[in-house]
């Protein structure tokens, strides 16, 4: 028969067991755990998560501890699933090439035609792997934040739409290696570029001249449409007038991936933004991003907070931004992004 000793160490080891496995699972799971949204429903809009206000990170933050905040596991998990939808490759390919792809490429595949499963070889594109990339959204928050030199200081800044910078390089950086271009733009840019108004066509120019060496790409489809001829006009200004500006295209549209952010984060976005697209795309060739002016609110600290830093402007309700929006946030929690609201450190 047990003494009372024997059955106080079996118990003891029974719960120390039991601990051990609960504590196990619980890593296991949050390993693999897909992001969850994290909003809290108020009067049917999206207040910020309690934990948002851990989200400006650029007032007290070294080098070492940026460096530190990223979870370069869960990032990789992230870029498995990203790089099965987009990639530079696919989606930043130079215009210079694109007869050669629509005469031997299938668009919706990216194969050679004719050559079942052979990747489209016959195309480049001026994107590579980047270790830094700042994605600089166009949020009235970056308005007095001083985060220019911060951007700037990344190996690829990527923006959206062709914003300006140069009156705003203190907040925003003057730096842009790639900006991506939604439907809207591209026929604005063109039309701009037209001859009738001498005024605006020399301010698209000196946008476009803003940042030498930019790629400037757009992110829906050309193959049939008029984008193409949009493009081809706006290409012809850019070598007129020796802009240095590659232009680049997608091999299909970047609304075709939609099953994307199912995956991510639960949900399947009708029209997902330019900015939610462009996030994606850039995960597949950055190992660190920080993304900046991506933020629907309006307000912030007791302040109100424009839609543009540079208009007032507004998106359609089509597009779900704060539900996007918390998607970053959790992203950031996870370590998978680095989300900049608020003020950088000036030092």
């Amino acid at each position: 028969m047990a003494t009372n000793r024997e059955i106080v160490l079996c118990l003891a080891l029974v719960v120390t067991t039991m601990l051990l496995v609960v504590s196990l699972m619980d890593r296991w799971t949050g390993m693999f755990q897909l992001p969850t949204m994290m909003t809290h429903r108020v009067n049917d809009t999206y207040a910020v998560p309690p934990y948002a206000s851990r989200l400006a990170l650029s007032q007290d933050q070294t080098a070492g501890t940026i460096q530190d905040h990223f979870n370069m596991e869960r990032i990789h998990q992230i870029q498995n699933i990203t790089r099965e939808y987009f990639g530079p490759k696919k989606n930043i390919i130079d215009f210079d090439d694109i007869d050669v792809f629509l005469e031997k490429c299938n668009p919706a595949t990216f194969t050679r035609l004719n050559s079942a499963g052979v990747p489209c070889d016959v195309t480049h594109t001026h994107v590579n792997h980047y270790r830094t990339c700042a994605v600089v959204g166009n949020g009235g928050i970056l308005i007095n934040s001083g985060c220019g030199a911060e951007i700037d200081a990344h190996d690829f800044v990527i923006r959206n739409n062709l914003p300006p910078t140069a009156s705003y390089a203190n907040d925003v950086g003057k730096k842009t290696d790639l900006t991506t271009i939604n439907h809207a733009k591209l026929w604005e840019v063109c039309s701009n570029l037209g001859p009738k108004n001498k005024t605006v066509r020399k301010a698209i120019l000196t946008r476009l001249s803003e940042s030498p060496g930019m790629i400037f790409s757009y992110s829906l489809s050309t193959v049939g449409s008029p984008g193409r001829s949009k493009l081809k006009a706006i290409d012809r200004v850019i070598r007129d007038n020796k802009i240095p500006v590659t232009l680049a295209f997608s091999h299909q549209s970047a609304m075709g991936n939609k099953g994307l952010y199912s995956k991510l984060a639960g949900k399947r976005w009708r029209v997902p933004s330019t900015g939610l697209n462009t996030f994606a795309l850039a995960s597949t060739f950055c190992d660190r991003i920080s993304m900046y002016g991506y933020y629907p609110l309006q307000t912030y600290n007791n302040r109100n907070v424009s839609y543009h830093y540079y208009d007032r402007g507004g998106y359609g309700h089509w597009h779900k931004m704060d539900q996007e929006f918390a998607m970053f946030q959790e992203f950031h929690n996870q370590g998978v992004i680095r989300h900049v609201i608020g003020e950088c450190n000036s030092d």
